[in-house]
């Protein structure tokens, strides 16, 4: 399995003694809306090996990066690495993800050769296929930095989104090596904002519909996933 690591004294360096978000720099609409926190197994903090999560009571579910030990994933699939469910509160609606691959690349001296084994989730209800998400490297070329700069999609029940990896930490030069969030496009107006970097939330515009708004919060579980820290590589 590709592994993806991170900055980890970066984000110990960030977080302090205490969970925090490193922010991306959003529009002022989407700013002035309330973020949805996920909470996972009890902590506000980024998805490590396998557990729980709540997004603000709206949505529930588990997750794991070892497919083997999971009990209540009902689908078989030996080509998935990394599984989640997302339960709908409200009326119990569930999605399945089994996702595989990674967006890692080759990093020579500073210069990064990128990847084109994209980190892909397919997405079930029940046991029909609804959709899918792919990120995958930027560029799909040779440049400077170890910056992981990935871009792609969620496509859910005829809802497709463009996903979009942002690095700058607003307020600040500094850059992370892997996604600090995710900006959430439709026909290149953004309507959603996920924070990966940190504690995970979303933040979204009010307009959407309630099914817009289910596949939002798959996104934000499928991209949570997509990356993890160094000691979940041991």
């Amino acid at each position: 399995m590709k592994k993806f690591a991170i900055t980890s004294l970066t984000l110990l360096t960030l977080a302090g003694c205490g969970a925090v978000t490193t922010k991306i720099k959003v529009d002022d609409a989407l700013k002035q809306q309330p973020e949805i926190a996920v909470k996972t197994s009890g902590m506000f903090w980024g998805l490590g090996r396998s557990g729980n999560f709540d997004m603000a009571g709206l949505y529930k579910g588990d997750y794991s990066r070892d497919k083997s030990n999971t009990w209540w994933m009902p689908i078989d699939d030996v080509n998935a690495e990394l599984v989640a469910r997302v339960i709908k509160v409200s009326n119990d609606h569930t999605w399945n993800l089994m996702c595989s691959g990674g967006y890692t690349g080759v990093n020579f001296g500073g210069i990064s050769v990128g990847s084109s084994d994209p980190y892909t989730c397919q997405i079930l209800d029940g046991k029909n296929n609804v959709g899918k998400v792919e990120l995958r490297d930027k560029s799909g070329a040779i440049k400077l930095g170890t910056t992981k700069e990935v871009e792609g999609f969620i496509e859910m029940n005829n809802i497709r989104y463009q996903l979009t990896s942002d690095h700058q930490i607003e307020g600040s030069f500094m850059k992370t090596d892997n996604p600090s969030g995710f900006h959430v496009s439709q026909d290149g107006k953004r309507v959603a904002a996920i924070y990966t970097n940190g504690s995970i939330s979303l933040q979204m515009l009010p307009n959407l519909t309630a099914n817009q708004k289910d596949v939002l919060a798959v996104a934000t579980i499928a991209s949570a996933m997509s990356w993890r820290a160094d000691a979940d590589n041991e």
